[in-house]
């Protein structure tokens, strides 16, 4: 029989790390075992009923959609963007496609120019961009940065490349971190993307759930209008990862990408579903939804630090999360004893954790940060959405002890890391 050629630009691709480990742990719970999920970002909460009734309603929308995406929708997103994150896209500048990863790559592929990515960065940044056959420069944050890019960092970099046009992306809130860029860092980081050609796309898929209700909520949009391309879509706040539907907002005097990913919209999957792009308006234009949104966003801050707090308390060191439901602890002062026991890069030490602890989190190196450096990703959603938000509903208070009875794997996951943690250090 004779072998396939595979394109080259993906031979050496894998699978995205975060679906491999669900698929892992849904196989492992298939066979009985227990395990605590930490390592996949999927809300827990229900989708809000307004939007399954719109999604119902519309189930008879069998009709192509326009490439670009159902005018309706792409105005309500306008509205939303300006009401809440005071940016100013026109509809005609929205694009609608099947998830915001789709659309990173769609802006990926469209735009040219050699890719900045700052890590640790999302899994499937880097893939992406190879798969585009893009220039990859990939620039190590620091803790002590916050895991954020500085101004003079994506200046050092900018400086070893020519005037060519770059793309900057940019995580805000940030996954894996939980880290959030403020208004003094985004303004010095603009200025150096004006005096050097700088494209940002901007990843706001999590920018609904951020922890600190007084600080403004708003990314690169705001103070680089004209050079930031914004993502979002359903899939994180409104909790409909499997809807499939994000979002891209382009600034009017980017008419020519505009066109460029109605191009490869319409030669690859034509339109998103149309039931969803109808029950999506819901999302954006019922005020309920938002107030739910909020409501789950606030439980997330309290799950997201529950185990920040409980891996500093194990001797971990790390970045207080300011958003998405994502922590980045490391346990580099237990190197030289981890590393005795053959436990010495990120990769190992999360096999043993799920192998030995049943607990599933992602290494540092899945992000592209050095395999050498003990951190791991941990996501805090194993727990019953319904059950949290029906307890704080009804009045309970968000603290410890709201986590241990109402979101019991994220103690029980913590508590084996901790016995992990007492055994290898005795």
């Amino acid at each position: 029989m004779q072998e396939i050629l595979v394109n080259s630009q993906l031979s050496n691709s894998q699978q995205s790390s975060t679906v491999l480990i669900n698929q892992r742990v849904k196989d492992l719970r298939q066979e009985g075992r227990e395990v605590y999920h930490f390592g996949f970002g999927q809300s827990p909460f229900e989708v809000h009923p307004s939007i399954q009734k719109a999604l119902c309603d519309n189930a008879h929308q069998k009709s192509y959609l326009p490439t670009l995406g159902l005018p309706e929708l792409r105005q309500a997103i306008a509205a939303f963007m300006a009401n809440h994150f005071s940016y100013h896209y026109s509809p005609d500048h929205i694009v609608i496609g099947p998830g915001s990863k789709q659309l990173l790559y769609q802006a990926a592929l469209a735009i040219e120019g050699p890719i900045i990515l700052p890590a640790p960065t999302w899994v499937s940044y880097v893939p992406q961009a190879e798969i585009t056959g893009k220039q990859i420069f990939i620039c190590q944050t620091s803790k002590a940065n916050h895991y954020k890019i500085t101004a003079e960092q994506l200046e050092n970099v900018c400086s070893g490349l020519d005037h060519r046009q770059k793309i900057l992306v940019i995580n805000n809130p940030n996954n894996p971190s939980g880290t959030v860029y403020h208004s003094q860092e985004l303004k010095e980081l603009a200025e150096v993307c004006r005096q050097n050609r700088v494209i940002v796309l901007s990843d706001e898929i999590y920018a609904f759930i951020q922890f600190d209700s007084e600080s403004e909520i708003g990314g690169f949009a705001r103070y680089y209008p004209e050079g930031s391309i914004v993502t979002g879509g359903l899939s994180k706040a409104f909790s409909a990862g499997g809807y499939r539907l994000g979002f891209i907002a382009v600034p009017d005097h980017m008419k020519d990408l505009v066109t460029a990913l109605g191009v490869i919209s319409s030669q690859t999957y034509t339109s998103v579903s149309a039931p969803i792009q109808y029950a999506a308006v819901e999302a954006y234009q019922n005020p309920d939804v938002v107030e739910y949104a909020k409501e789950c966003s606030r439980i997330h801050s309290h799950t997201t630090r529950y185990l920040f707090d409980r891996m500093i308390d194990l001797g971990a060191d790390g970045v207080r999360p300011e958003g998405a439901f994502y922590l980045f602890p490391d346990f580099d002062r237990y190197r030289h004893r981890f590393k005795e026991l053959g436990l010495g890069s990120s990769p190992r030490l999360c096999h043993y954790l799920l192998d030995k602890h049943r607990v599933a989190v992602l290494p540092a190196s899945s992000f592209y940060y050095p395999s050498e450096v003990l951190a791991f990703r941990m996501s805090s959603v194993d727990f019953s959405g319904e059950e949290a938000l029906k307890a704080y509903r009804a009045g309970e208070t968000l603290d410890f002890s709201f986590i241990e009875n109402h979101c019991p794997n994220l103690k029980k996951g913590c508590d084996e890391i901790a016995g992990f943690v007492q055994e290898k250090l005795s």
